[in-house]
């Protein structure tokens, strides 16, 4: 058991082993096996290039778990890939080399449930079985009902979490809503809606490996809105804590039990936000009318086209006065921007700064509020996205 990396207790180890794992490679790759990497777990190792690979092979039906190697560099290999994943009943791991986090999106939005480099490293191998194992046991409890919408900022207090937080409880009242809090540095969603849960976002993360339906609903907590959270870590965790496969599990989860389900991105660029993006049926870039503001949202942009996220993405312009007088107009930030402003959200300080300080929603701050109308707009136009 030496081989095995450090945290993976022996049961666990027993427990991997058991899966059936075919790993297909095409035959003029060079073996993605080591001896120490055959020893930590069950492999059969198959020599079938990808564009004759088919699901109905026996070695294909015989296996719990299928490692498919893909050259990204091949044109229409990971379209092949896509279509095989979408035959494939059981769970489809991408294997590649220069596995860049580009490559990872690619290979999830193709429908891989986690992404390994070749030539195959124990660590990497036993977290990613980890990942097919949980998706065996949990994922065929229930179908997906949810949405997803995930909130980026273009700038620190861009109010990505304010609005994230109010469109929440709004929204609560209409359909059953979840918002998690994976900023696990800064995450302030529950000192918005002033709420002190007892577990958080670092309990699921610790209990990925036995996490299901009833685990997850015991980890969130329930705001007089209606509104369920799950929230940051009270201490400052690492980035490193959370993986895409965990974010993965975690998102599939809650869009089975919640019609609704609004993610609070950190700042900071990662694997696994990136993993969530991916996860994402909508996402929302919410900036302001100031230069750095409107500048940094671009570098967004750019940032996210080249890593090409699916989901529609919507730019939110928040505080935008409701005068004629302002230093920067609608046609400064969408010629900055290059493309439209697809919501914007009024500037009432005074009413959003009360409704986070009483952590209440601000319909019952000020009833009726241009700010109440435009986050209603905004529910709108997402539930519209949503539904096409």
């Amino acid at each position: 058991m030496s081989a095995l990396p450090p945290g993976v207790h022996e049961a666990r180890a027993d427990q991997l082993r058991t899966l059936r794992v075919a790993v297909v490679v095409d035959p003029a790759t060079a073996s993605p096996l080591s001896a120490a990497v055959l020893a930590s777990a069950n492999l059969h190792l198959h020599l079938v290039p990808l564009a004759e690979l088919d699901p109905a092979l026996p070695f294909m039906r015989q296996a719990d778990v299928v490692i498919v190697e893909v050259q990204l560099d091949r044109a229409g290999e990971l379209e092949t890939f896509a279509r095989i994943v979408g035959e494939q009943p059981r769970p489809v791991i991408a294997a590649a080399r220069a596995l860049t986090a580009g490559a990872v999106r690619s290979l999830m939005r193709a429908g891989a449930v986690d992404a390994v480099a070749l030539p195959l490293e124990v660590r990497d191998l036993s977290e990613a079985l980890d990942a097919a194992q949980r998706m065996l046991t949990a994922l065929p409890q229930a179908p997906a009902k949810g949405r997803v919408v995930s909130f980026l900022r273009a700038v620190g207090g861009a109010g990505a979490t304010a609005i994230a937080t109010q469109i929440g409880c709004l929204w609560s009242s209409r359909q059953t809503t979840c918002l998690i809090d994976f900023d696990l540095q800064f995450g302030a969603v529950a000192l918005y809606l002033d709420m002190q849960p007892p577990l958080g976002m670092l309990d699921l993360i610790e209990a990925r490996d036995r996490l299901d339906h009833t685990l997850f609903a015991t980890i969130t907590a329930r705001h007089a809105s209606g509104l369920t959270i799950i929230a940051a870590p009270r201490d400052i965790a690492p980035l490193e804590s959370l993986t895409p496969a965990i974010v993965a599990q975690i998102l599939t989860l809650a869009a089975q039990s919640f019609e609704v389900v609004l993610v609070d991105l950190p700042a900071a660029w990662t694997p696994w936000s990136l993993a969530a993006l991916a996860h994402s049926d909508a996402a929302c870039l919410v900036t302001n009318l100031s230069v750095p503001g409107l500048r940094q949202a671009r570098r967004q942009l750019d940032l996210i086209e080249v890593n090409g996220v699916a989901a529609p993405l919507k730019i939110v312009l928040n505080r935008v006065p409701k005068t004629l007088f302002r230093t920067i107009d609608m046609g400064d930030s969408e010629r900055v921007l290059r493309r439209p402003v697809d919501f914007t959200i009024a500037n009432d300080f005074a009413t959003m700064t009360n409704a986070i300080d009483q952590g209440r929603p601000i319909s019952s701050i000020r009833s009726r509020s241009p700010l109440e109308a435009d986050l209603n707009a905004l529910i709108a136009g997402l539930t519209t996205v949503l539904a096409a």
